[in-house]
């Protein structure tokens, strides 16, 4: 599931996956089970948005960073 598109902006997934960090870190799993998307493509896009520092890794659980703040 690409996060971002050929313009360089967000997809409307990328985007609902961001805010639904926006109040509390969470987990691959816990992201999937509130935005509804499966498991496999949330795990995707965390990589994308990892490396776009749109994310990071905090233990388990992923935060939004200032940056991915932006893009909400």
């Amino acid at each position: 599931m690409p996060c971002i598109d050929e313009s360089g902006n967000l997809t409307e997934s990328a985007t609902a996956l961001l805010k639904a960090l926006i109040d509390n870190s969470l987990t691959s799993k816990e992201i999937s089970s509130k935005i509804g998307v499966p498991i496999f493509k949330v795990r995707s896009s965390i990589r994308e948005l990892v490396e776009a520092e749109l994310l990071v890794e905090v233990g388990e659980k992923y935060e939004i960073t200032d940056k991915g703040l932006s893009f909400t």
